[in-house]
Formats: structure tokens, C-alpha cells, sequence
């Protein structure tokens, strides 16, 4: 889906039922539960991480979440599962949020695109056995959780 203040700020991936979401850096846990279940967008759970006082990473419509608020959490953690939105849409919503006043977030001109922050500038799957020490929290890795390769 194309990123942009005319449509949610944020980029959907496809899943299925329960693929694993993991954390695109390390942050601590600063909200989960169902932050629009009154809204036709919204549905599962969400969790938000605060990655930085001015960087939040934001994965939304899961099916189960494995983490609680005020955990420390690292980069490539299992965050929960993939579900669908209210629409029984099948993926996971994730964004980059500028801060956490309410209803932040909603608006391009109050997010991050995350096109912009790949690490190493393009979309990489969490390596386990990869060092990321050097990496700031703002160089994000692949939220979905990918296959290990051979």
C-alpha cells in the first residue's frame, strides 16, 4: 500500500494467521491491547514500542501478543502473532510513529516513513547470528519474522 498523509501512515504486510511479528529494534514495551476496536480499521491487538524519546514502532491487528508494557525488548524479539483487522484483512499494520500524544501517529506529517530507516538503507530480514550493537534504534530490520536461510 503506497505510504503518504492521504492514506494511513504506515505499511501493511500480508500474513497469515499467525506469523510471527518480531521488533524491528530494541525499545521497551509502552502499550499492548486494542487501541481502535470501536473502528472499522482496527482490530486484534496492538503493541507499541518506544524505540527512542522521539521513534515508536507500531504493530497492530495481531492475533496474540507475547510481550507486556514496561518490558525491555530486543531486536528480532517475538512481539506476538499476526492476525486481522476488522475487516478480516490478514496482516500486520506497521508504522513509525513521532511521539505518543493521543491520536499521534494518525497523519504523515506525524509519522516516520519506514522506507526511510531500513537498515543498511533497504528491508532485512532479523539475522540471530548478525551483530547489531552498532546500529542505532532507528535502523529497523523486517518486523515480520522471515526464514532463516541455509
Amino acid at each position: 500500500m503506497p505510504y503518504g498523509e492521504s492514506r494511513h501512515p504506515g505499511i501493511d504486510f500480508l500474513t497469515t494467521l499467525g506469523t510471527p511479528i518480531v521488533a524491528v529494534s530494541d525499545g521497551i514495551v509502552v502499550f499492548t491491547g486494542d487501541p481502535h476496536k470501536d473502528k472499522i480499521w482496527g482490530g486484534g491487538f496492538a503493541v507499541i514500542l518506544k524505540n527512542t524519546d522521539t521513534f515508536f514502532s507500531l504493530y497492530y491487528h495481531l492475533s496474540k501478543v507475547f510481550v507486556t508494557n514496561g518490558q525491555n525488548i530486543k531486536r528480532g524479539e517475538r512481539l506476538g502473532l499476526s492476525g486481522k483487522s476488522s475487516s478480516c484483512f490478514y496482516h500486520l499494520y506497521f508504522g513509525l510513529k513521532k511521539n505518543m500524544k493521543k491520536d499521534s501517529g494518525l497523519l504523515f506529517s506525524q509519522s516516520y516513513n519506514p522506507n526511510d530507516f531500513w537498515l543498511n538503507g533497504k528491508p532485512q530480514c532479523f539475522d540471530p547470528h548478525k551483530e547489531y550493537s552498532k546500529y542505532s534504534n532507528k535502523e529497523i530490520t523486517f518486523p515480520v519474522e522471515c526464514p532463516l536461510s541455509k
